[in-house]
């Protein structure tokens, strides 16, 4: 038995499958909209899932690129721990080259000290100092150093000694590279500073040409190749 509907324009009943009123000539267009319009539902959903996969997709090329960066970033946070020499007891020639070196306290006061032999005995001592800031030694095939509290870089490998605002704290600085000959004001931090002016860097009383222990300010000239040593005192090179 064939089913029938009524024609939306004029009632009549027709053939379900009919696509035009035999009486009115409308067309019948309903099975025709039904399926476009399932068929736009379709493509709207591909289309979101597509959207999704897309935004996952550039989600992890952008972590990958994230990850990239700071992977490339790592080495050179460890370049400077390369050329430190930590806290320990060395032989020269042996564990590291002769030559000179500038240490450079970690916690606050360090301690260096330059041995001919390993006795231990006070005879033994070549140079030792307590260091505020850095102080520099020169060390020779056979000797011996001990380092506390402090970190030590060949001379040509040290990171940068040079304050950035101009003013120059505790440590000992080589004229002509760290600081420019010429005379300074050198400004006593507490009651009592220190001031010393040494041929090289040796550490020995021969190389010492002036010091002084500072109660008030006191200019120094200092040339190129000496070393100027300051504790508890400052110098402003913007003066």
């Amino acid at each position: 038995m064939t089913k029938l509907k009524k024609c939306k324009a004029c009632g009549e009943e027709i053939s379900k499958n009919a696509k035009t009123c035999p009486k009115c000539g409308q067309k019948n267009a309903g099975g025709c909209l039904k399926t476009v319009l399932i068929g736009i539902g379709i493509l709207v959903i591909i289309g979101a899932i597509g959207s999704l996969l897309g935004d996952k997709s550039d989600k992890e090329k952008n972590d990958g690129s994230k990850i990239t960066t700071e992977s490339n970033s790592k080495p050179e946070t460890k370049k400077e721990d390369e050329n430190k020499i930590k806290a320990g007891n060395y032989k020269v020639g042996q564990d590291m080259p002769a030559g000179e070196y500038i240490v450079i306290s970690s916690k606050g006061l360090g301690y260096v000290e330059v041995t001919k032999d390993s006795s231990g005995t006070l005879d033994s001592i070549v140079m030792n100092d307590n260091v505020q800031g850095n102080t520099i030694i020169t060390v020779k095939d056979g000797q011996y150093v001990n380092l506390k509290s402090a970190d030590m870089y060949a001379f040509d490998k040290t990171p940068s000694l040079k304050p950035e605002d101009g003013i120059y704290k505790s440590g000992m600085y080589k004229v002509g590279v760290h600081i420019p000959a010429g005379e300074y004001k050198v400004v006593p931090d507490s009651n009592m500073g220190y001031i010393e002016v040494d041929k090289d860097s040796l550490g020995g009383l021969q190389s010492i040409i002036t010091n002084d222990n500072l109660q008030a300010e006191k200019y120094i000239t200092v040339q190129d190749g000496q070393y100027l040593k300051i504790k508890n005192a400052s110098i402003n090179t913007n003066k």
